[in-house]
């Protein structure tokens, strides 16, 4: 029974210390888990509930309606938040843009706003056969980063918005290299000791395209742009 007890202590604060700190989600990807590729057209059915833009990938409410919640499996641990696709439907086509998580969903089903799914078939339907393809985003601007509420010096939380793909990685420069950041399921990338700033940060898409961003400040709550490395102002 001695013998017993040590093994059965380690199983119960094994998960424990998995967990993160400051209220940090750890990133578990199931091997499965996978964002469909840009171009690449996926079968599924579609419902639609009532969003406003807001959801699982930590965005605000909007008025842009044309929106939508992906299954678990694709969602891929908040890589495809701001992942925009053409959904084709019994009475036509429409783009949407992932901003959400639909739990109930199997893969390939995609929960639309009411909206959006008004463009292809009737909402009395309710659940429809779909073909989606994954497309880039029509962008104004370059991309910017987002600085989660209660950053710090001391832990810093960093979302990027306005890409024409999906991000799936955020480093900060670190000297005359770069430091990946964490990613969290609430779609937001995780640094525990990055400094006062100003930071540099490398966004990297799901198809490898990179962008730099210079000189942003340490503004929690803040969307900002920065500057491209060698652009005067």
């Amino acid at each position: 029974m001695k013998a017993v007890l040590p093994l059965l202590l380690a199983a119960l604060l094994l998960p424990l210390m998995a967990q993160g700190e400051e209220g940090d989600v750890p990133l578990r990807k199931h091997p499965a888990d996978k964002l469909p590729e840009i171009g690449e057209t996926v079968r599924g059915e579609a419902t639609h509930y009532n969003a406003d833009g807001s959801g699982a990938c930590s965005y605000e409410r909007s008025r842009d309606f044309m929106v939508a919640a992906i299954n678990t499996r694709q969602f891929a641990n908040s890589t495809a938040c701001g992942l925009c696709a053409e959904v084709s439907g019994p009475k036509g086509t429409v783009r949407v843009r992932i901003v959400d998580l639909c739990p109930g969903c199997g893969e390939g089903d995609l929960d639309l706003s009411m909206t959006a799914f008004g463009k292809i078939a009737e909402r009395s339907e309710g659940r429809v056969p779909i073909s989606w393809v994954p497309v880039p985003c029509e962008t104004e601007g370059p991309p910017s980063v987002r600085i989660k509420e209660s950053s710090s010096k001391h832990w810093l939380a960093v979302q990027a918005r306005n890409s024409r793909l999906p991000v799936e990685r955020i480093e900060v420069q670190d000297g005359d290299g770069w430091r990946a950041l964490k990613q969290q399921r609430y779609n937001y990338h995780v640094d525990k000791e990055p400094g006062p700033g100003p930071f540099t940060f490398r966004l990297t898409t799901v198809d490898g395209e990179q962008q730099v961003l210079t000189d942003i400040p340490l503004r929690s709550g803040r969307l900002l742009q920065g500057r491209e490395p060698g652009r005067e102002d």
